[in-house]
């Protein structure tokens, strides 16, 4: 016993004498991966950006998504850009998950973001119908959409949508509000 006492006093020794540097440099190169030419190209493919969650698994983006999240197991944040009206585009989200929109903005609560933009925040539960753009629905019940509609001075629309299992989307709220308040378009000019 005192043998393995005094050969674990002279281990620790040794490992807590080591200095570490202060200051590393890196030689080694990796391949490029999937976000770094995302991030090569932002500027032309994706003007947009904000602070990710720590919770958020960023994912490839896709052809309707410029930026693109999971959360949870099954919970998915796609941040794109719309046509249409504002109200036209939360009629589509309500009707995702078998729900109805008066067509009443007012109705909806509202969110300052992108340095003065009214941002309209839908939230709604009922049966998703996941895969129906494919063309193989599968239908998800108590699942929930909750997200955030902008229309910019220059008339082009954000979506920042999140949804999922209803009780996911319920934690990643405060995640997402505060999401769409970081949000920032990057000039081109910088």
């Amino acid at each position: 016993m005192l043998i393995c006492g005094g050969l674990l006093a002279a281990v620790m020794g040794f490992t807590s004498c080591k200095k570490v540097p202060e200051e590393v440099t890196i030689t080694d190169t990796r391949e490029l991966c999937q976000f770094d030419y995302d991030e090569m190209q932002r500027l032309q493919q994706n003007p947009l950006w904000a602070k990710q969650p720590i919770t958020w698994r960023r994912v490839p983006r896709t052809k309707f998504r410029v930026l693109n999240y999971r959360a949870g197991k099954q919970s998915e944040i796609a941040v794109g850009e719309a046509r249409g009206s504002v109200p036209a585009n939360v009629s589509r989200w309500y009707g995702q998950l078998q729900q109805t929109f008066s067509g009443d903005l007012s109705e909806l609560k509202t969110l300052e973001m992108l340095d003065g933009v009214t941002g309209y925040i839908v939230d709604v539960k009922g049966k998703f119908l996941v895969g129906k753009m494919a063309g193989t629905a599968v239908e998800k019940k108590d699942w929930a959409l909750y997200g955030v509609i902008c229309k910019l001075p220059s008339g082009g629309i954000i979506t920042i949508k999140m949804t999922g299992p209803a009780a996911e989307v319920e934690k990643e709220k405060a995640n997402l509000i505060r999401f769409a308040k970081s949000l920032k378009i990057i000039s081109k000019s910088k």
